[in-house]
């Protein structure tokens, strides 16, 4: 025993316990010398068969101290590091001195990674078909857009915004102009707030008969939902029957879905063509579906639903705000259903849960049109993203409708195979080039170089990917589609470069960018005429290209050849007639007036400006076929040849459709 006794440190015996202040306290002790409770209270640490001396006061005052001096430098390092955000405009860098304690550094280095750490992109934005192609940014560095605050007004637009790059333009505040008679308040303020009237007459006064309705969904499923494909045909029959039977859950908004879905139907067709279906006009038509529309997401509390079918109505209507260019709407209800979708799970990939196939299908379509939707906010009306980034949500599959399984029971392996070009391919290749605006969002604006390597990377796995066969009508879209858009986003990184420079009117480079310019409004013209015969015109039709209209307006007045003065004032005439209708709900937006009085000016410009010449005549059909040549390939400008008078173009096999109540419905075209 003695033995033993002799060889045991009586230090440790000691530090075995807690220290004597703990014990009092009944609270844990570090077993250190000193414990870290009376190094924060700054007192004095003793162990049983300690002897109160100076060494140790002095080590416990010091350890106190050293402690003290210790949480004071990572204080402030952290507000060292704050003020250093502030001054880089957001972006945080990382500082180097070395903390002695270990303790001390580990917590610096916490704080400061979660200072510095920068999101990465979206899966969403980056997990398409060209993934490893685009160059990946960071959301942190998406360049500052422009702020208006003018009294009491505010607003704010992305870096790309089409207005914020003309100098022409000379005050964006007129964006913040009243219009002319007060409007009543909107169905959807009202409808949040709980207030929303809802008349006697209410849906009835936008139920059509059966056999209209007949007609209406083989309408929007031959012109509209080729290009949306939220969803699927068959499925939607079967619903639809249920519906029409009284035996499906939630009719109330399964006839919020029927309403948008007659909305798109009217609104994407000629006026003409309405007229001898439905021996009404047009706008009657819309009108009235338009406000059963509104009544019946207004009935369901589309604001705050979690119904699939109630969230599909929203989506739906929110196209149909796309397509009459009503972007204040359309963007306060994109957040809106943007945030409803996230409340509901979309936005995270489906396969991460123990969903079938089909469910997986059902859920990235509707994503996937949000995501379609956000990047035209962006590109044509200046918002910035609304998705989150926390979204994985993957494209839908690249196949064919008829090819699926549509049940929530279907085995996993019941997951069709597609390539190349399928029912999904239009959606998909929409989706990419969501993405890639997305992307070109968070480029610095001066970086011309890397915009114009993410253009061109795109176009390549587009073309790689879906667009080589184009043979077939409803191919040619899907190119034609993809033109345009990419045109448009290569024309503002273009514009944004010779501004940039500060050339001079008559420079080549301006030339080139007037150019480009004409041919973009001449490549919308010529689309829209193409495929009119397969009612599909109206993918084009209702686009503003404002940032090509705003060009083609600057520079004309500093035009000199008469063939471009011409092809100018032609493509200006017919986008103005076509916009500044009365009955074009976009006629009176803040948006289209910056327009006008831009127009206004460049007529009152010193220079010699075309467009106060009266009697400029139009340019021929051979000029218009001769100057949209120079501008596409023959792949993508599409001949008349190919949709013979008479001639539709069904998506869907025979078999397919033979149980679909609007199948015989005759349409007359």
């Amino acid at each position: 025993m003695a033995s033993l006794e002799a060889g045991i440190d009586i230090d440790a015996l000691a530090l075995a316990k807690p220290c004597i202040a703990c014990r009092k306290r009944k609270v844990k002790c570090s077993k250190t010398r000193p414990c870290s409770n009376c190094a924060r209270a700054k007192q004095l640490c003793n162990y049983d068969g300690d002897e109160p001396g100076p060494d140790t006061a002095r080590q416990s005052i010091e350890g106190s101290a050293d402690g003290e001096v210790r949480e004071r430098l990572a204080r402030l390092e952290k507000l060292m590091e704050m003020m250093m955000i502030r001054e880089n405009g957001g972006v945080a860098t990382r500082r180097s001195p070395e903390i002695s304690a270990a303790g001390s550094v580990a917590a610096a280095k916490e704080s400061l990674s979660r200072l510095t750490h920068k999101p990465s992109l979206s899966p969403s934005l980056s997990q398409s078909s060209h993934q490893n192609t685009v160059p990946a940014v960071g959301a942190s560095d998406a360049p500052p857009g422009q702020i208006l605050f003018q009294d009491l007004h505010s607003a704010y637009f992305d870096s790309d915004f089409w207005a914020g790059l003309v100098t022409e333009i000379e005050d964006l505040r007129r964006l913040f102009d009243p219009p002319l008679e007060q409007p009543p308040p909107s169905w959807v303020s009202l409808s949040i707030l709980g207030t929303a009237p809802l008349p006697s007459i209410g849906l009835s006064y936008g139920h059509p008969t059966l056999e209209e309705s007949n007609l209406l969904c083989k309408l929007f499923f031959e012109t509209v939902n080729p290009f949306v494909r939220v969803l699927h045909q068959a499925h939607f029959g079967r619903e639809l029957d249920r519906y029409r039977r009284g035996r499906l859950g939630r009719p109330q908004e399964f006839e919020a879905l029927l309403c948008a879905m007659n909305l798109l139907a009217i609104n994407s067709l000629q006026p003409e063509i309405v007229q001898r279906a439905f021996g009404t006009s047009k706008n009657t038509l819309v009108s009235q579906y338009q406000y059963s529309c509104q009544c019946a997401l207004t009935k369901v509390d589309f604001f705050k639903t979690d119904k699939i079918h109630a969230l599909q109505a929203l989506i739906h209507y929110l196209t149909f705000l796309f397509q009459e260019n009503l972007y204040q709407d359309a963007k306060a209800l994109l957040g809106v259903a943007s945030r409803l979708a996230q409340t509901m799970g979309h936005h995270r990939d489906p396969s991460l849960f123990p969903f079938s196939p089909w469910v997986y299908e059902i859920r990235r379509r509707i994503w996937n049109h949000l995501c379609c939707l956000d990047a035209m906010a962006l590109t044509f009306y200046g918002a910035e993203s609304c998705l989150p980034a926390t979204s994985d949500a993957q494209p839908p599959q690249n196949a064919n409708e008829i090819d699926w399984h549509t049940s929530r029971f279907a085995n996993p392996s019941s997951v069709p195979s597609g390539s190349g070009i399928t029912d999904m391919t239009f959606t998909l290749v929409h989706r990419i080039i969501a993405d890639t605006t997305r992307i070109l969002a968070r480029v610095k604006p001066l970086d011309f170089e890397k915009k114009e390597t993410i253009l061109r990377q795109t176009e390549a796995d587009l073309h790689n990917g879906y667009l080589r066969d184009t043979a077939d009508p409803s191919h040619k879209i899907i190119a034609a589609f993809a033109e345009v858009r990419i045109a448009n986003l290569r024309l503002s990184n273009q514009h944004r470069q010779i501004q940039k420079a500060t050339t001079q009117p008559l420079d080549p480079g301006r030339h080139q960018v007037f150019i480009a310019a004409i041919e973009h409004l001449e490549a919308f013209e010529y689309h829209s005429k193409t495929f009119i015969s397969n009612n599909w015109e109206w993918i084009f039709e209702t686009i503003i290209p404002w940032l090509a209209i705003a060009i083609v307006l600057t520079e004309l007045p500093h035009a000199t050849q008469s063939s471009d003065i011409d092809r100018a004032q032609w493509q200006i005439n017919l986008n103005f007639q076509r916009f500044s209708d009365p009955l074009k709900p976009v006629s009176g937006t803040p948006m289209w007036k910056l327009l006008i009085q831009l127009r206004e000016n460049m007529q009152e410009s010193p220079a010699q400006s075309p467009l106060s010449r009266s009697g400029v005549a139009p340019a021929s059909s051979q000029s218009l076929q001769t100057a949209t040549t120079m501008a596409f390939t023959t792949d993508l400008m599409l001949g008349s040849e190919l949709y013979p008078a008479g001639t539709e173009s069904f998506l869907y096999e025979d078999q397919f459709m033979q149980d679909l109540p609007w199948l015989n419905t005759q349409v007359p075209y």
